[in-house]
């Protein structure tokens, strides 16, 4: 799953040219390799926690606009890939694909989301926030069937506030 790339980059850029450029390049590529190093330990210790899986794993990410969230599922078709479904306070947001859950959880890491967050999202799904924008979502889901006209559409998202 992860990559030895820049240990060997490290060695081929150190031995490549006498450059100081290269050399900077070979030194910059394993100082690297720690991170990459830590979130290995940290995959194995999540997946190691959860059963030997990565579903239903969820994670947080301490950004500057505040917490953001993410939990791996596994697509709903059957087909063993897995997802990364990225979440706040507020709502729930696009979600992105993966092979695999385990890929799924390497690439959540990656971005920064490495701190446990279990519960999470089960406790957010019962909150105003996240029960108001269900809300919206079922109302744009009738307005595209037909089942409700625009202006009808209108009323009822000024009724959700």
């Amino acid at each position: 799953m992860f990559s030895e790339r820049p240990e060997t980059l490290t060695k081929r850029g150190g031995t490549l040219s006498p450059e100081p450029a290269v050399a900077g390049f070979a030194a910059n590529l394993a100082a690297e390799k720690t991170p990459r190093e830590n979130v290995r330990t940290l995959f194995e210790q999540i997946v190691a926690s959860n059963g030997e899986s990565a579903v239903g794993v969820e994670l947080a990410f301490q950004a500057p606009s505040g917490t953001r969230y993410c939990a791996i599922l596994e697509e709903p078709d059957s087909s063993g890939r897995g997802r990364i479904v990225y979440f706040d306070a507020e709502a729930l947001h696009p979600h992105h694909s993966y092979a695999s859950p385990g890929e799924a959880l390497e690439q959540a890491l990656a971005e920064g989301y490495i701190e446990r967050a279990d519960g999470t999202m089960d406790r957010l799904a019962t909150s105003e926030a996240w029960l108001r924008n269900f809300a919206y979502g079922a109302l744009v889901g009738r307005y595209a069937r037909g089942e409700i006209d625009a202006r009808r559409f209108a009323a009822e998202v000024r009724k959700l506030g």
